[in-house]
């Protein structure tokens, strides 16, 4: 057959190509250029710079180049090169993680799974928070004789004055139900 690009390797059975440093430490990289300049690297990086990238298997890009994950000729995934931000099925997201999936689609579904949200220390909470024009937080319970658990950090469950759960309006200024640690629970009050 005839080559059909600048290096071509054809074999009847299974085909291999090697790129070995030959060293104990050293990086093997195949190198993605434009006109000379370098703009992606496919490398194994052995023990040349230690830490957390000792041996690791790594794709990168330089500066001003995002990441992109096709399948079908279809971008699925992008990480963009300025600030870390992934999105999938968006080309430019606008957080750490969008998912933005087509209308009537979930974005994301978890099967016999925990979901956590977690602050950015001790002293902060996650937040899970539902937000579109008539979005709504559902929570199903299709098990039988499972209860819906709304649990609280031990500290706050033996303070009675802290609240454990509450339902109230978009400014979080007018609690409609609100339970505390004591166990007292509040209509209209907090």
């Amino acid at each position: 057959a005839s080559p059909a690009h600048k290096l071509a390797v054809y074999a009847a059975g299974a085909t291999r190509i090697g790129i070995d440093t030959g060293g104990t430490n050293g990086d093997t990289s195949l190198v993605l250029a434009q006109q000379g300049v370098d703009k992606a690297y496919v490398e194994y990086i052995g023990t040349t710079f230690g830490g957390a990238r000792q041996n690791t298997f790594e794709f990168y890009t330089v500066a001003g180049v995002d990441q992109t994950f096709l399948t079908g000729a279809t971008e699925r995934m992008r990480i963009l090169s300025a600030n870390g931000n992934v999105g999938i099925g968006t080309a430019a997201p606008t957080s750490k993680l969008q998912i933005q999936a087509p209308n009537g689609n979930p974005a994301f579904k978890f099967n016999d799974s925990t979901i956590e949200l977690w602050g950015g220390s001790t002293t902060t909470n996650g937040t899970l928070a539902v937000a579109a024009g008539g979005a709504s937080l559902v929570v199903q319970n299709s098990g039988t004789n499972i209860p819906l658990i709304v649990a609280a950090n031990p500290t706050i469950e033996s303070d009675p004055t802290k609240t454990v759960f509450r339902v109230t309006d978009n400014t979080w200024a007018t609690p409609w139900f609100t339970v505390v640690g004591s166990g007292n629970v509040g209509i209209g009050t907090t």
